[in-house]
């Protein structure tokens, strides 16, 4: 049996003349697919999503990074001042669509994930970085 590419979860396919006989001829098979969970990739209907892990300083000063797709490694620019929950969108390297034929995209979904255990001159910069970049209240409308 042949499980076509881009099949989704719950996806059926039917097997003709498979089946149990019955008052008109052999049935047919119908098999339900269950397809396992991804450790890095999640799909929503023909596009893919990955969590992309940054540093506080890549997300500030931009990076380029390389990154897993369903047909090989791209490099992907990360632009300065990246925030965290922001999506950067590769056209095309998502599932191909079984019906209509179309790609779907990829969505790298940007973490930003702080140093676990700074140093205290590493709080120091912070704090001055801080100091010298104010920025507007983020959770003014809040109350």
């Amino acid at each position: 049996m042949k499980i076509p590419a881009g099949i989704a979860d719950g996806g059926k396919i039917r097997l003709k003349g498979k089946g149990q006989p019955g008052p008109g001829g052999q049935g047919d098979m119908i098999i339900t697919v269950s397809v396992a969970e991804h450790p890095y990739y999640q799909r929503k209907n023909n596009d893919i999503y990955l969590d992309v892990p940054l540093s506080f300083s890549e997300a500030v000063l931009g990076t380029r990074i390389d990154v897993p797709t369903l047909t090989g490694v791209t490099t992907v620019t990360i632009p300065p001042g990246s925030s965290s929950g922001q999506k950067l969108r590769l056209k095309g390297r998502g599932i191909k669509s079984q019906k209509s034929g179309e790609t779907g995209d990829m969505f790298l979904v940007l973490k930003i994930v702080p140093p676990p255990n700074p140093d205290s001159r590493s709080k120091e910069l912070l704090q001055e970085f801080s100091s010298r970049n104010p920025q507007p209240d983020l959770r003014k409308n809040w109350t």
